[in-house]
Order: C-alpha cells, then structure tokens, then sequence
C-alpha cells in the first residue's frame, strides 16, 4: 500500500510540474510576476537568459499584478548565484559568502528598485537595468530577481507557544552571457573541514 501511494505522489509531481506557465500563480501571494523576454532571449523559458556584447547596457521588464482589492507593497531584490551545502544553485538571497573566485558577482552588473507598490486590481512595468562586462569571457553570470510581498509573514502560534512562520516569494532567474561556448569545469577546493549535517559526519566548505 505505502509503495502504491508513492507512485501515485510521483505522478501527482510529475504532472504539476509539467503544468508550469511563464505567469506563476498561488494562494499564498497578492500578487504574480510575468518576465517580459526580450528579442536576445536564449530559448524558450519563463526566466532571463540574455546573450550581450560585452560593455552592452539593457533594460529588462517586469510585469506585476496585483490581484487583490487591496494596495501591496512589493520587496525587489537582486542576488548573485550561489551554490548550497547540497550541491544546488541558489537564485535568492542568503547568508553564503561570495567565494574569491568569484570574478564578476550579478549585483554589480543589474540593478532594480528596492520596492513597488501596486494599487488595488492592477498592474506595473518593473525595469531591471542590466550591463555586460567590457571585457570578453566564456560563462554566464547567473542570480535572481526576488519579489516578496512587504511584511507578508504569516504567524500561526498554539497554547504551547509553538511559533510558525512561512515567507514566500517569487524568485525570476536572471543569466547574462556573451557567448555559447562550453566551459571546461574547474573545481577548486579552497577550504574543507570536518563537520555535522543532520547528527551525520561530512566534509564541507565551512562558508556555505
């Protein structure tokens, strides 16, 4: 019964993920975002992934709806790429320390107002000023453009004094490169040390 039950939740996830439109929509949020991808756009998804000339300046938009009857304020945000103590690429804003390696981080190369507001049933253009580094490389600068809703922390408590909170946000990928070609990896451990995850011994980079 447990193993049926298990294929029936894959399914159930196969199929909402298989459902996902440019437009994202949920209960938990006043408003949706929709990226507006432009003519430079590298193929067919609901985030940015630019190809520019190096030293190129652009203005990307964004569409925000506000769905509701009511004002919300939006929270904007621009974060560099990083990667987690997992092995997965962050887009959001965290607390992990940009490595030294890190030659050219999003956040100095785009910028984005710090917060919108959007009137009741309505919608605004965002612009994201983004500019390509003069100098000619291979990669892609990679990071997010996060919208989160002005004090949108929702508490729940008991007579126990438990205390949750949930803060969702939207999260639109934002990747700039001047070229298609394929980097080699090149994988350098800077700094490791001993350490727990989950009571479970591990070897890990302690900035992460």
């Amino acid at each position: 019964m447990k193993i049926y039950q298990k294929v029936l939740l894959f399914i159930a996830t196969i199929f909402t993920l298989g459902t996902v439109s440019k437009e994202v929509h949920a209960n938990e949020f006043n408003f949706s975002v929709n990226p507006v991808l432009p003519e430079n756009q590298i193929g067919e998804s609901g985030y940015f992934n630019l190809q520019m000339s190096p030293g190129q300046s652009q203005t990307l938009t964004i569409t925000l709806k506000n769905t509701t009857d009511k004002t919300v304020v939006v929270e904007e945000e621009i974060a560099s790429a990083t990667t987690n103590i997992n092995g997965v690429v962050e887009y959001s804003p965290n607390k992990i320390k940009a490595d030294s390696t890190l030659k050219y981080n999003l956040v100095d190369y785009a910028s984005i107002p710090k917060e919108v507001s959007l009137q009741p049933n309505s919608s605004q253009q965002v612009k994201v000023s983004v500019t390509m580094p003069k100098e000619n490389f291979n990669g892609v600068i990679a990071g997010g453009i996060t919208f989160k809703e002005k004090d949108s922390e929702k508490t729940n408590s008991n007579s126990k004094g438990l205390s949750i909170q949930n803060k969702y946000a939207y999260v639109v990928a934002l990747l700039m490169q001047q070229n298609k070609n394929i980097v080699a990896p090149d994988l350098k451990l800077n700094s490791v040390e001993p350490s727990q995850v989950n009571y479970r011994n591990v070897i890990n980079d302690p900035n992460c």
